[in-house]
């Protein structure tokens, strides 16, 4: 039993719901030969224990955009019972820029999305790099950033607020109108070969731009027991994004990270 506990769950039960889904991601991935690798909480997780860290709620999976379209094609027709991919393109009532896959067989309700026609059960979340210039990065990821919070509010996943009039035109498009534009902004540099990348997808501009051997240049590392792909990189990765991140946090800062309501596994 861990220390950690969500609804009447350790945390433990949920991440083994969750690196179920990621052993059947895996095997497409492998299937077509897409590259992916770990980040964020997760791939701080294979570098400190192996595996999760002891109280993360989620998995994070990152590739570049090539390899995410192809993924797109074939996942729902690879994918067995009871997984299921989801993304914008999919249905109007997906809020994120980014993919997830789910488990149907459980939930996993988050507050703010509970009112809404999609899958709310444990995930996996897929993220995109995509090409970027670095003198335009924060234009380019504060415009993306602008389109998600937009598609949230309409979605009644975030409140409007006085700060959003900023946002007025963007509010005269309609959900599918949103969509298309935020594609066109995440992809504008794809045509070229750009030194840097960015997921712009997460609709955050204050991140550092990541060079493109963040997810060309992979090394062999352990998570949960299974062998996975991290960047060659990945210190310097992880010096980027924390602060101490070879440091434990204190106790009141280990908790999941996901406002969830309702949870059945």
């Amino acid at each position: 039993m861990s220390d950690w506990k969500i609804g009447n769950y350790d945390v433990e039960e949920v991440q083994e719901k969750i690196f179920e889904i990621f052993l059947e991601f895996d095997k497409i991935c492998k299937k077509y030969n897409i590259s992916y690798t770990l980040e964020g909480g997760t791939l701080l997780g294979a570098v400190l224990y192996k595996g999760f860290i002891p109280w993360d709620d989620d998995m994070d999976i990152i590739m570049l955009r090539d390899d995410y379209d192809k993924f797109c094609q074939v996942v729902n027709h690879e994918l067995p019972s009871p997984f299921k991919f989801m993304n914008m393109e999919m249905s109007d009532e997906y809020p994120f820029l980014f993919g997830k896959i789910f488990n149907l067989n459980t939930i996993y309700k988050a507050s703010n999305t509970a009112h809404l026609n999609i899958p709310h059960g444990v995930f996996l979340d897929i993220f995109v790099e995509d090409n970027i210039i670095l003198r335009t990065k924060r234009i380019q990821s504060r415009v993306v950033s602008a389109i998600g919070t937009v598609r949230y509010i309409k979605l009644g996943v975030e409140k409007f607020q006085l700060k959003h009039i900023l946002y007025a035109p963007l509010f005269l498009l309609d959900i599918p109108q949103l969509t298309k534009l935020a594609n066109k902004v995440m992809k504008k540099y794809n045509n070229q070969k750009t030194d840097y990348i960015y997921p712009l997808c997460e609709s955050i501009s204050s991140k550092p731009p990541l060079p493109r051997r963040m997810l060309t240049q992979l090394e062999d590392a352990k998570f949960n027991g299974f062998e996975v792909k991290i960047p060659v990189c990945h210190m310097w990765y992880l010096h980027k994004h924390y602060d101490t991140p070879m440091e434990i946090p204190p106790k009141e800062k280990q908790h999941p990270t996901h406002g969830v309501e309702k949870i059945k596994l």
